[in-house]
């Protein structure tokens, strides 16, 4: 069956926000409309389970789709703001975001089932690929 797995933010958004001081400044500007409203999210479910081919991420302030369905071959997210594609479709295979600062991905495409988001300041996950059942965030001190 097509159940819902829905996952929680389990860190301060915060400290995601201070992780991408030195990635933030390197975005387009177009990137960074997007990407802000996202880390200043507070709480609630962020990710829905991708089976249901149903919308991937929303935004909890206003109820709209950000992330739209992978399955449609779409594009992957929009700013919201100004309706142009930021993210562009997953499907060709490209990486989705790059650090500017370093050239190295930081949405990774997500066929490969590689992590979806790294920390660019420790290596590490800061948005888990959603095939583990992982955190999306992990927890501070963890």
């Amino acid at each position: 069956s097509l159940q819902s797995s829905v996952f929680s933010l389990q860190s301060p958004v915060s400290s995601l926000q201070s992780l991408f001081w030195n990635v933030l400044p390197k975005m387009k500007p177009e990137v960074l409309r997007s990407v802000l409203p996202l880390l200043k999210r507070s709480g609630g479910d962020v990710l829905q389970n991708q089976a249901t081919e149903g919308d991937v991420l929303q935004n909890q302030a206003t109820g709209r789709d950000v992330l739209q369905n992978q399955a449609t071959g779409g594009d992957v997210l929009q700013n919201q703001a100004t309706g142009r594609d930021v993210l562009q479709n997953q499907a060709t295979g490209g990486d989705v975001l790059q650090n500017q600062a370093t050239g190295r991905d930081v949405l990774q495409n997500q066929a490969t089932g590689r992590d979806v988001l790294q920390n660019q300041a420790t290596g590490g996950d800061v948005l888990q690929n959603q095939a583990t059942g992982g955190d999306i965030l992990p927890t501070p001190g963890a």
